[in-house]
């Protein structure tokens, strides 16, 4: 059985050879095509987009592609990718999660559904934050279309984070090369934004559960009224 290690491995060694043998622009449109697929397909979930980046990385290093167009391939790739994901689950008008009994087990479903619930109520967050991590920048589309948000919002939001990510993928790649522990490093990069999206989750939630002025003296008209009777 194939680890993620040794297939990222793989697909740099594979990167590095295609490098060296494939004229850059056929080199260029090969990649988009597979972060086209890996962001908008479900067998997506298998495929190690950042890895890929950060190969494009390391080609851009070696000179054998610029910077500029591995960042604009990487992103243009990625984003086409969300924007056909979404689009094609809100034609389909039907949410991930109420097809995840039937393809996963049911604790699996039950994540998917809130994560469906999480994206109908903060789409704009999730839209900008998902393309930044593996395997959510293949599913957070597919959330977000059952919500309310535009598909000029979404197509925005996403963009500004697939070339964010780009462009950071590729300036370590070419910077730092794709070792093991660059490759370990890369692979954290979007825990911090889980992290600081579900604290701006929180901290709305208890937003909206705080009485605001009205409520409140309401409520102090009631007390009152209690001690006056």
């Amino acid at each position: 059985m194939i680890n993620a290690g040794d297939l990222d491995s793989w697909i740099l060694s594979s990167i590095e050879s295609l490098g060296a043998n494939v004229a850059p622009p056929l080199l260029l449109a090969l990649i988009a095509g597979v972060l086209v697929v890996e962001a908008g397909c479900l067998v997506g979930l298998a495929i190690p987009g950042s890895t890929i980046v950060l190969g494009l990385g390391v080609l851009s290093g070696l000179e054998v592609v610029s910077v500029g167009s591995a960042i604009a391939t990487a992103a243009a790739a990625t984003s086409c990718g969300c924007q056909y994901s979404f689009i094609a689950a809100r034609r389909r008008g039907r949410a991930i999660a109420r097809t995840g009994p039937k393809l996963f087990a049911n604790k699996i479903a039950s994540a998917l559904a809130r994560a469906q619930a999480l994206s109908a109520r903060h789409p704009q967050a999730v839209a900008l934050a998902g393309p930044l991590v593996g395997g959510i920048r293949t599913l957070a589309p597919r959330f977000v279309a059952s919500s309310n948000i535009s598909y000029a919002w979404f197509s925005a939001l996403t963009l500004v984070a697939v070339t964010c990510w780009a462009a950071l993928l590729v300036s370590i790649g070419g910077v730092l090369g794709a070792d093991d522990d660059v490759r370990t490093a890369v692979g954290s990069i979007g825990v911090p934004v889980v992290v600081l999206v579900a604290l701006v989750r929180r901290w709305l939630s208890k937003r909206r559960r705080e009485p605001g002025p009205p409520e409140q003296a309401r409520d102090q008209t009631r007390i009152n009224a209690a001690f006056a009777a």
